[in-house]
């Protein structure tokens, strides 16, 4: 952590794990820096915790490097999330800056931040995976919250509970609503985030407290299969303040408050102070930290010129400008007559005085069009809207021309877009018009790189070389009213088969899906990662078929709709409002391979929507089939075993470990999620027949947890296979404490290798009492070791950790 202006104690937070802390637990930190932001950040233990596991990290800025805070709470009991936390906290901050580059130009700024952000996450996340195979530490995790953040714009890295939320205080302090930027990695997130997609009611706040995975996390840093992150970016408008914080402040502090904080309190320092103080009182059982940053004035800049395009005596009203031009006007006309109407000398003096207008030496148009397309590449269109003439923003006012830009670029599926003078040519210049030939490079999720070369026309006003814009500026095909349009082509999704090539999932025939390739088109005017196709049960097309009907359906799976959320990181990857993923079990396991990729056409249309032109094509790509072990003879055997009683069956061919069947009851028919039909009720069953018990369940060991206690005790030497015990039917090893064998006479004398086929339980009271006076992990060891408390890796994020 980079020092402060001021030195003050590090809070607890960062604290280095076996090092007494240097300062009381809610000691408030600020960094104060001229690059316009105030930040403040603190940390406390939450009242039922040993040890503090939650972290935090502040990165002040240097050079075009941005602010870099960060939150992160550790999970896995004791210390091991305090080490966690930690490890993450010390790899993003020695990874970010020292792979942070200055970028070449302006048009690369955002993209260094996010490529330095997400490489210092997978280092924090690679840290973690190191600890978790460290036999001590085993079971640490930790979730991180990262924000990147500089003026007017932010990038965030986000896995875990853990949130951003901005405040908005434009209209005065406090006077703004809280607003959570970030989506939280729950099991009870994610089940809301399906009800709200498929229109079925949502948990009561009593089903969610009942709920067998309320809280399990979803995502977090040290996960088998490695964390994946959710990077998005964030406009912060001017006087908008921000918070990161963990759960123990989010659970204990309702929103309404922290905006009543900021109401009363000026400064990050008094708010975090006040805050942090709140969850003290409030007595939260859980650790709390939180990072406040509010603009600093001494960095606001001009508010009507706030990147200093201009220099303060170019700022003129519309009036000013009108007048100078008359004056120059009839400074032209006086000049052309005293020259002689219509002589042959007249014009080349006119130039010439038009010349001695720009200043000394004349100014080059193609430096004019060289930082117009690099302003343009920042995506800052309010701003790129100051640098066109009068007359072009008197006929597309700024809120038309943001919105032209962003509906474009959102049509394209552009990510980014490069441009620069063609090197070749040279910018044409006639008195005060100008024209500069440009090429320029839109970077698509739907087309690759579309490569245009575009006419810029400039005109020398106010002191400058000034953009009249017309829609050709964006592609050179958009003129006399044309328009772009995207005509999606949705791939085939790929199928799911047993080990004999049975279908399992599969697409319906032609005739029961007419119209699967006609994709719902979002108004132009609304970005497409923000509108959502409102689906009903008779309108619902069927884009998927179950055979077997419920036989393995708790495995296989269903698919709905991306959420609006969900489309922030997938509309990248080529998908669009209406797109169907895979929501649990194989389907959602294996996307990647199943969904293939949606194909494109972009079309240049003519005012009446016929197509003018073709410009590039993305055919689809069908997507990949997936062959399982399971044998559905033997699962339908294991089911019909099994019954209408709860619970699970596995069958594994040992000699090759492929798993043949897994049967589950109560289970479903995924083909409800297609039609729509009953999935209101399965939802709220009782039963959670949503829960695929082979994978998901956790149950206590019983007594097959004996044979883990006695190879600890083996291992450690506190008895032997010939040992010797007594049971009387009722073991009193420890003062006050009396525990039952199953057999209520009792064993009498029996060797610890009797004990285990007899599966007398005095003899394993006895044995965890002595390996707890040897030594108190050694048996909490011993279970982990045998893989208790972690995954098999089977169904990915989708199998609980359990508990040791």
């Amino acid at each position: 952590m980079a020092n402060p202006v001021a030195p003050t104690p590090r809070p607890t937070g960062n604290a280095v794990p076996g090092q007494e802390p240097t300062a009381p637990a809610d000691t408030v930190q600020e960094w104060r820096v001229a690059s316009g932001w105030h930040v403040a950040g603190t940390s406390r233990m939450g009242s039922t915790r040993q040890v503090n596991e939650d972290q935090l990290l502040v990165v002040p800025p240097r050079g075009t490097r941005p602010w870099l805070v960060a939150v992160a709470d550790g999970v896995g009991g004791e210390a091991a999330g305090e080490v966690a936390s930690a490890a993450a906290m010390h790899a993003l901050e020695t990874t970010w800056v020292a792979t942070y580059t200055e970028p070449p130009g302006p048009a690369s700024a955002d993209q260094a931040v996010r490529d330095a952000l997400l490489t210092a996450c997978i280092a924090a996340d690679e840290a973690v995976s190191v600890i978790q195979r460290d036999p001590a530490t085993r079971g640490a995790a930790t979730t991180l919250t990262a924000l990147a953040i500089s003026n007017g714009t932010a990038t965030f890295a986000h896995a875990g509970d853990s949130a951003i939320w901005t405040v908005d205080t434009n209209a005065g302090v406090g006077s703004g609503e809280v607003v959570q930027c970030t989506t939280p990695h729950t099991w009870v997130a994610a089940e809301i985030a399906t009800r709200k997609s498929l229109g079925a009611p949502l948990p009561t706040q009593s089903e969610l407290d009942r709920h067998p995975y309320r809280n399990a996390i979803t995502r977090y840093l040290g996960m088998p299969q490695g964390c994946e992150f959710e990077v998005s970016d964030l406009v912060i408008p001017p006087g908008t303040s921000i918070i990161l914080g963990t759960d123990g402040l989010s659970n204990v502090i309702p929103l309404p408050e922290i905006a009543g904080t900021f109401a009363s309190h000026e400064n990050p320092l008094a708010i975090a102070t006040a805050l942090i103080g709140m969850v003290g009182t409030r007595k939260g059982g859980d650790d709390a930290t939180l990072i406040v940053l509010s603009p600093a004035p001494e960095a606001s800049g001009d508010q009507d010129d706030p990147f200093g395009l201009r220099s303060p005596e170019r700022l003129h009203t519309s009036r000013t400008r009108l007048t100078r031009r008359v004056i120059n006007g009839v400074a032209i006309a006086t000049l052309a007559v005293g020259l002689g109407a219509g002589g042959a000398g007249t014009w080349p003096a006119i130039t010439r005085y038009l010349a001695n207008l720009r200043g000394p030496g004349g100014a080059d148009p193609a430096d004019a069009a060289r930082n117009y397309l690099a302003q343009w590449a920042t995506a800052d269109y309010e701003t790129l809207w100051l640098r066109l003439t009068g007359s072009a923003r008197e006929q597309v006012i700024r809120d038309q021309f943001v919105r032209r830009h962003r509906d474009f670029m959102a049509e394209l599926g552009a990510i980014a877009m490069t441009g620069t003078p063609v090197p070749s040519q040279k910018a044409t210049v006639s008195g005060v018009n100008a024209s500069v030939s440009a090429e320029i490079t839109y970077s698509t999720t739907r087309f690759g790189d579309l490569r245009q070369r575009v006419n810029l026309p400039f005109v020398w006003e106010d002191q400058a070389w000034r953009l009249e814009w017309v829609p050709s500026v964006l592609m050179p095909d958009l003129t006399a009213g044309r328009r772009i349009q995207v005509q999606s082509d949705p791939p085939v999704r790929g199928g799911i088969v047993d080990r004999n090539g049975r279908p399992m999932a599969s697409l319906p025939s032609p005739a029961s899906a007419p119209t699967a390739a006609t994709p719902t088109v979002a108004p132009r005017t609304t970005p497409p990662a923000t509108v959502l196709t409102t689906e009903t049960a008779s309108s619902r097309v069927r884009t998927r078929v179950y055979p077997g009907g419920d036989t393995a359906g708790p495995l296989i799976g269903y698919t709905a709709q991306a959420t609006t959320e969900e489309l922030v990181t997938l509309g990248p990857k080529g998908f669009i409002p209406g797109d169907r993923i895979g929501r649990s079990g194989l389907e959602r396991l294996a996307e990647t391979h199943l969904s293939g990729a949606r194909g494109s056409r972009l079309n240049v249309l003519e005012p009446n929507g016929q197509i003018a032109t073709t410009l590039a094509t993305t055919p689809p790509r069908h997507g990949g089939v997936v062959t399982t072990t399971i044998d559905l003879n033997l699962q339908t055997v294991a089911e019909n075993a099994l019954g209408a009683r709860s619970g699970s069956v596995v069958v594994v061919d040992l000699p090759s470990g492929a798993i043949r069947a897994l049967a589950t009851w109560p289970r479903y028919d995924p083909s409800a999620f297609e039609t729509g039909e009953g999935v209101a009720a399965l939802l709220t069953d009782t039963r959670l027949p949503l829960l695929n018990r082979p994978v998901q369940g956790l149950y206590p060991a019983g007594s097959i947890f004996k044979v883990v206690t006695m190879a600890a005790a083996l291992e450690h030497g506190v008895a032997t296979p010939d040992s010797e015990f007594t049971c009387t039917g009722t073991w009193t090893g420890l003062p006050g404490v009396s525990q039952r064998c199953w057999l209520a006479t009792g064993h009498g004398t029996i060797t610890l290798a009797n004990g285990l086929t007899q599966s007398c339980n005095s003899v394993f009271y006895e044995l965890g009492k002595r390996l707890q006076e040897i030594g108190a992990p050694l048996l909490p060891d011993s279970a982990r070791g045998a893989g208790l408390g972690g995954t098999s890796g089977l169904m990915g994020g989708d199998e609980p950790s359990g508990l040791v």
